[in-house]
């Protein structure tokens, strides 16, 4: 029952394509008639012209088979002419609505899955999905109507015969029927081998240093060699099963022809039935045997799509990023005050945050400061609706972030993290991210950044490279810096933005804490002691809790855990 929706859903995707299928169905029935009637032709053609020596007969029968020939070939033409557009567009459509879930899913999902694999799985997927509209599907469509026509045409002539030719039905169900049960096993053993190995290639992509410094070379060349050899292994034996059930239909074809021909030649020599006769039996028995074959072998085919269907429309169930429109709250630059109120949140039923409490004002710069894994970052998370806690709320001027536009919420933050993502295009494309600044405010974000000066090229043909592979350290935390001054917005978020900059840029940067960004409110991790001396609040974090607030000098007095965080090297 499960498989059914999973049809239906696919299904669902060509809704929009009915007249076009209308017309291919058309198409194909056209063509199966004109088809059906060639046999006819032949017989008798063989039976009036050349068992009689007549020229003129022969003549005007193949001129009759040409041109139904021609007419099937143009039909057959506009037909797929159709279906490949229809194939390219819902290939388009499918990808589309991956991105388009993928760009809102819950983070977790990319914690347990790494991109390659994501990307590996949807183009396998989404290819045997398109199976549905192949030529061969659409081909059984019309299957139905020569069997129709072909039983027809059998009857007409010999009911012996057919009677023989019907026998071979069943036989080859029960065949196809096994033949399609392995193959689906296969197709779903080979899909989780393959995505197995996405993952596992990609993480050993990214620890190529490691791989190389510890000399793993032979241990990973052992690694995929097995796993290779699993997915070919599973690949040969669907690919035999292929072979396996081809050669079943050519022999049971060409078993029913043998038969046909020592039984038609019994007949015929009662004179029962005429040379022609025999002839246009074979034809039209085959009309009946390889679209019985088609039809019963439409399980075949979908053996190798359902998979793929079910791990594609998988996708969809994970959990969205919630939002829920309200329209409250018209002017949501106000931003006067952030309240975190008994906030609890766990990741896998592990604690990680318990009973947080605490307040940012408007203008206010606040630091979190904590030793790694104390629940920094998630608290930054929480803020960006990246989670949801499990109990408390926070609060933005006294209303709860949940009840407001995902999008209008986030757009009143700017981020500046050390992890940052840089998109391969150029050093300018990535500050502005598509919005269209005015020059001088561009110019302005370029030199408060410290992008301006001999250390970095600012043209347009400049391209970072991979996540800013051709950049510094340093250089990409200006660039993070200067994408978030140019969106200009009420609230700034800094993660450890100066932690690979040098002295003299750090020192420019934080002084745009009293100067550019005087009037924002700011949320900083840091460690660094010249920025936490001018802050107006440090919340100090330890083991998911909050054990101090204050400023530097007070804490530096009353708080064990910052004076250990500040001095340590385990901070990150």
């Amino acid at each position: 029952m499960k498989d059914k929706i999973y049809i239906k859903k696919l299904l669902h995707n060509l809704k929009q394509y009915r007249f076009n299928i209308i017309l291919i169905i058309i198409c194909l029935l056209a063509s199966t008639l004109l088809n059906l009637v060639l046999p006819l032709f032949n017989k008798r053609m063989i039976d009036y012209g050349f068992m009689k020596n007549d020229l003129k007969v022969i003549l005007t029968f193949c001129s009759l088979i040409l041109l139904f020939s021609l007419l099937m070939f143009t039909l057959d033409f506009i037909r797929e002419r159709i279906r490949i557009n229809i194939s390219a567009k819902t290939k388009f459509k499918l990808h589309k609505d991956a991105l388009e879930h993928l760009l809102k899913i819950n983070v977790d999902y990319f914690n347990k899955k790494n991109c390659n694999e994501i990307f590996n799985n949807l183009n396998t997927d989404i290819n045997n999905m398109l199976l549905i509209v192949n030529s061969a599907t659409f081909f059984i469509i019309s299957q139905f109507f020569s069997v129709l026509g072909g039983l027809i045409g059998l009857f007409i002539i010999s009911k012996e015969l057919t009677l023989m030719v019907i026998i071979f039905i069943p036989i080859k169900l029960i065949i196809l029927k096994y033949l399609s049960n392995k193959r689906y096993k296969l197709t779903k053993d080979y899909i989780n081998y393959n995505s197995n190995y996405s993952h596992w290639f990609d993480d050993n992509l990214h620890a190529f240093k490691e791989i190389r410094l510890f000399g793993l070379q032979p241990y990973k060349l052992h690694e995929v060699e097995v796993k290779q050899k699993t997915i070919l292994d599973t690949d040969v034996k669907i690919n035999l099963l292929d072979i396996i059930r081809n050669f079943f239909d050519k022999s049971i074809a060409q078993l029913l022809i043998f038969l046909i021909y020592i039984i038609g030649a019994i007949l015929m020599l009662d004179l029962k039935l005429s040379f022609g006769s025999i002839f246009a039996f074979i034809n039209y028995s085959v009309y009946v045997i390889a679209p019985i074959s088609s039809i019963l072998g439409i399980g075949y085919i979908l053996s190798g799509i359902l998979p793929s269907t079910k791990r594609y429309y998988a996708l969809f169930e994970e959990r969205a990023e919630y939002d829920i429109d309200n329209t409250c709250i018209q002017k949501t630059n106000a931003c006067r005050e952030i309240k975190f109120k008994n906030i609890y949140f766990s990741y896998d039923k592990k604690p990680v945050l318990t009973n947080i409490n605490f307040t940012i004002g408007r203008k206010e710069k606040v630091a979190l400061v904590g030793l790694n894994g104390s629940g920094k970052t998630t608290i930054l998370n929480l803020l960006q609706r990246f989670y949801e806690p499990d109990s408390g709320e926070i609060l933005l001027d006294e209303i709860n972030i949940k009840s407001l536009d995902l999008h209008k919420y986030r757009d009143l933050f700017s981020m500046v993290s050390q992890e940052t993502y840089l998109f391969d295009t150029t050093i300018e494309k990535n500050i502005k991210l598509y919005s269209k600044p005015e020059a001088l405010h561009y110019r302005q974000v370029v030199k408060d950044s410290q992008l301006s000066d001999k250390s970095i090229n600012l043209c347009d043909e400049y391209f970072v490279g991979r996540n800013g592979t051709k950049l510094s350290g340093g250089q990409r935390q200006k660039i993070s810096l200067a994408r978030a001054l140019i969106r200009n917005k009420p609230i700034l978020i800094l993660d450890e933005a100066t932690s690979q900059v040098d002295n003299y840029s750090e020192d420019r940067i934080n002084a745009l804490l009293k100067t550019r960004l005087k009037d924002n409110m700011v949320l900083l991790v840091t460690h660094r002691t010249d920025i936490l001396k001018n802050v107006d609040k440090i919340i100090v974090i330890d083991e998911g809790r909050i054990c101090a607030i204050g400023n530097h000098n007070t804490l530096r007095e009353t708080s064990h855990i910052y004076n250990e965080v500040i001095s340590s090297r385990r901070y990150g």
